[in-house]
């Protein structure tokens, strides 16, 4: 998986989730909270400069909470 899809994996988690960073990070191999941290921001901050990706992310995270595949 290449960071930048596993960064995006993350941010959608957060969205979706009431679960902390560091859970998150257990999840993606045992990584720190702050390398959680900084995908979210990297994530969003791409999201508001780059309209393919935030329609891209917003369509899957509505996918996921609709039940669509």
């Amino acid at each position: 998986m290449t960071s930048k899809c596993r960064q995006i994996a993350m941010y959608i988690i957060a969205e979706l989730l009431e679960i902390p960073t560091t859970k998150i990070g257990e999840e993606f191999g045992g990584r720190d909270h702050s390398t959680v941290l900084y995908a979210l921001k990297k994530i969003k901050n791409e999201m508001d400069v780059n309209a393919a990706t935030k329609s891209t992310v917003d369509d899957v995270i509505k996918n996921i909470r609709e039940g669509n595949n």
